[in-house]
């Protein structure tokens, strides 16, 4: 037997697989979405303030070497040169607070050696700074000449290396942003390519595993169609043969009415027996009313029998409730004992208690011995009159046997008539069986004609439809009506 996959768990292998295609497409999508996130959080929380910060630096920087070069500028006046001097201050503690906001953030090894070089130049440049400041505040010629010299000399010398050592602090950070920029791009190229080959895969398997479900259920079905439309043809074959069997029924009737003459013939017999039952019957009846006669006599001494027995009834009544007295003395007397044996073992020395447990026991006692007394007075009375009832009873015997002799005569007779009666009863059991055979099978045959005819119809009905729900299903599964068959 080939046991295989339900129709059912096909159909659910391949909602799960489209389900794991789609749910595997969702992951590695997801997996992607992530992988880029973490490199555009790289860019924009790593790379880009510290471009930012860095510009910014430099941008200060520029600002108080400009300042510092202004004051060298021959003409200028006391109040330009106080505002470039507090600008130039402004911008020293503007870039202090950027160089400490830089210096806060956690920084790679590589990255803290170039900022090392951006804090030693700027710390240099800081220095000259300084010094071009004091040489201004002095306000001589000398220090003018200086000023001037360190801005020629020293100044281009200070502004290269910190230049360079930015420089190359901003081009450690556009490496890094273009790294990340293209780890995210390649990654999310990747993602796209994964993402696509699942897909087509998925695609095709998914047809492929369709079309494998889909041909074999189409087969089962189809299969199943057949079996349905060769039960539909069985069951018209079907239909044909009750048809077939209705028309036996009429056979059947015909046989009802042989049955029927026997049974008149069968009447025939029995009305003779009933005759003979009646003669019989009439003589019966002359020796009964004899039988009767001594039977009055024989009832007559029962009576008397009948009445000493009930007299010692009566007094086996009595000896019964004399008896139930004595029993429940005893009983008592049994208890009065037992709370007398008690009591004394309780009271002890004390046992006054004793004294009048054992005078109710006498009492009782007492009442047992009139009892037992009364009880002899009435046995001998009975036995007496039982006496008389035996001879009553053998008188009765006498006539009882003259009342036997008759029923003997009575009895011989009834034996005939018995006899005349078994035949009729086999001839009416005969009769009622052959009449019930007749109605029974009679309502059969009625009842089944008609079911049959029903049936018949009912089943080429369903048959029909049969057929009918087979070509629907075919046309269904294979897109082309159902050939019918020859």
């Amino acid at each position: 037997m080939n046991v295989g996959l339900s129709l059912k768990t096909k159909l659910l292998i391949l909602c799960m697989f489209l389900t794991l295609v789609v749910v595997g497409v969702g992951v590695i999508g997801y997996m992607g979405i992530q992988t880029l996130s973490k490199d555009t959080v790289k860019i924009a929380k790593q790379s880009l303030p510290s471009i930012r910060l860095s510009d910014e630096m430099f941008l200060n920087y520029r600002r108080v070497r400009i300042t510092l070069r202004t004051l060298g500028l021959p003409g200028l006046s006391k109040t330009d040169a106080d505002h470039a001097v507090a600008d130039a201050k402004d911008a020293i503690e503007q870039y202090e607070a950027k160089a400490a906001a830089y210096a806060a953030k956690e920084m790679s090894k590589e990255e803290a050696e170039l900022y090392k070089r951006v804090t030693e130049a700027w710390s240099n440049f800081k220095k000259v700074g300084g010094e071009v400041l004091e040489l201004y505040a002095k306000a001589t010629p000398e220090s003018h000449e200086q000023m001037i010299e360190i801005f020629k000399t020293t100044c281009p010398t200070m502004a290269h290396e910190y230049t360079a050592a930015i420089e190359g602090l901003v081009t450690y950070h556009q490496n890094n942003a273009d790294h990340w920029t293209t780890e995210a791009i390649n990654d999310a190229n990747r993602t796209n390519q994964i993402t696509l080959i699942i897909i087509v895969l998925g695609a095709f398997l998914g047809m492929g595993a369709g079309s494998v479900f889909a041909n074999q259920i189409s087969k089962i079905i189809i299969k199943i169609a057949s079996k349905i439309q060769n039960g539909a043809e069985n069951v018209a074959a079907a239909s044909r043969q009750i048809s077939e069997s209705a028309a036996t029924l009429s056979t059947a009737t015909s046989q009802q009415a042989a049955s029927v003459e026997e049974t008149s013939a069968t009447m025939e017999e029995l009305t003779s027996m009933v005759t003979l039952n009646s003669n019989n019957a009439k003589e019966a009846t002359r020796l009964a009313q004899d039988t009767q006669n001594i039977a009055v006599q024989g009832e007559i001494e029962i009576k008397h029998l009948v009445a000493s027995i009930q007299e010692i009834a009566a007094d086996s009544k009595k000896i019964e409730e004399i008896t139930s007295v004595i029993d429940d003395i005893a009983f008592q007397t049994n208890l009065l004992a037992l709370n007398a044996a008690v009591e004394a073992a309780r009271a002890g020395e004390q046992g006054k208690g004793f004294a009048v447990v054992a005078d109710a026991v006498r009492t009782l006692a007492q009442r047992s011995g009139v009892a037992a007394k009364d009880i002899s007075t009435l046995i001998h009375t009975s036995v007496a009159k039982i006496e008389a009832g035996s001879a009553k009873a053998s008188q009765s015997g006498v006539v009882l046997t003259n009342i036997v002799q008759a029923v003997k005569k009575v009895t011989d007779l009834n034996g005939e008539i018995s006899n005349a009666s078994q035949e009729q009863a086999n001839g009416i059991a005969q009769i009622s069986t052959a009449v019930n055979q007749l109605d029974h099978v009679t309502q059969e045959n009625s009842a089944a004609a008609t079911e049959a005819a029903s049936s018949s119809e009912q089943l080429d009905l369903q048959a029909q439809n049969l057929r009918e729900g087979v070509a629907n299903l075919h046309q269904i599964i294979t897109g082309s009506p159902l050939k019918e068959s020859a």
